[in-house]
């Protein structure tokens, strides 16, 4: 048998002082543990130039988990083993945001002859500087505030260049110091992506304008918007807040008073249909407080105190007997719920499941 080839001795060498003291687990070694995902049937666009800019987004998120020099050096040897010409890998690696084809053949060489204390003296395949992010929440925070504004124009001229700019205007602003002429942007278009992404903006086919995906139906649409038209027209019935660092009590200039929600003692919002017609049913609350047309606090229990009926509630009837509301003796629970949710005690409760 002829002797092996120099190159192959390399190879063998290096892969055996890499595995020579440790084993580490294979998480595919075991059948039992298969990794499987649902994906549709719809055909991806692979043959379209677009997917350029989709694999650049991937390698900059792969680039802050691991070394830009292992991947691109994974990428060449990969693709010189596929027969790829050279100028396409090269083309390629530089789209991408990778080391050129030159230089990942370099390391190529490193690792495959076997040096590997050359090819893993700087960084051993992880991100070990602090993400941009995390020196500079608040940045984060204005950025991500910048998109969704922008992305919500009518307009659909965001792209993430414009991200790129705003952040480092913050910055700069930020830092206290002068953009010097020249000066790169503090964080690249190409790196911005991946934050959009992180954020979870849609890039639409054959676009590069970023979007955010509403999943809201439209009878939800529809009421919140009935809820703010509400509010709007009778806020004067309302206890507000002023804007500002230190804000106060606007009190209603509206009789009579009302209240968005009305809560018992435990924060549980009920309305009179919560209530039961007779002696004994559900009740929510121990006490109906409410102030009268003559501006005085009343409070009505809920239960009895004594008598044969302690401690069992006394139903809307009853509760409509002590507050001076005449009933037809053969009213239904949905007409009493009518006729007191025009009394005072119970405008708030009618009120808030009116809104609500």
């Amino acid at each position: 048998m002829p002797p092996a080839r120099k190159q192959k001795s390399h190879l063998q060498n290096a892969s055996a002082r890499r595995l020579s003291n440790t084993k580490i687990p294979d998480p595919f070694d075991s059948s039992d543990d298969e990794y499987t995902m649902d994906v549709d049937d719809q055909e991806l666009p692979f043959n379209e130039k677009l997917l350029l800019t989709n694999i650049g987004d991937l390698a900059e998120m792969c680039k802050s988990k691991c070394d830009a020099k292992y991947l691109s050096t994974l990428l060449y040897i990969s693709f010189r083993f596929l027969d790829v010409k050279w100028e396409e890998i090269d083309r390629f690696l530089k789209n991408i945001g990778f080391m050129t084809a030159q230089t990942s053949h370099k390391w190529t060489t490193v690792f495959i002859e076997g040096d590997y204390e050359e090819f893993s003296n700087d960084l051993c395949g992880g991100n070990h500087t602090d993400s941009f992010y995390d020196t500079f929440p608040e940045i984060e925070a204005d950025a991500r505030s910048f998109v969704v504004q922008a992305c919500s124009q009518k307009s659909a001229d965001f792209k993430a260049v414009d991200l790129a700019q705003f952040i480092d205007t913050k910055y700069y602003e930020l830092a206290g110091i002068k953009k010097q002429n020249g000066d790169d942007l503090i964080r690249s278009e190409r790196s911005c992506r991946p934050d959009l992404r992180r954020w979870e903006a849609k890039f639409e086919a054959n676009s590069q304008h970023p979007y955010f995906e509403r999943h809201e139906r439209d009878d939800v649409v529809k009421h919140r918007h009935e809820f703010i038209n509400y509010f709007l027209t009778h806020k004067g019935f309302y206890y507000t807040i002023t804007d500002g660092e230190t804000p106060m009590w606007n009190f209603p200039t509206q009789n009579p008073p009302r209240i968005l929600m009305c809560k018992t003692h435990t924060t549980k919002a009920y309305s009179l249909h919560d209530f039961g017609k007779t002696i004994g049913t559900r009740c929510p609350i121990e006490q109906v407080e409410f102030v009268d047309e003559n501006g005085a606090t009343k409070v009505i229990d809920c239960y009895f105190k004594e008598g044969a009926y302690k401690d069992q509630s006394k139903g809307l009837v009853e509760l409509a007997k002590e507050l001076s509301v005449q009933l037809t003796a053969k009213a239904k629970l949905d007409e009493i719920c009518i006729i007191l949710s025009e009394h005072r005690a119970f405008q708030n409760a009618s009120e808030s499941h009116f809104i609500f």
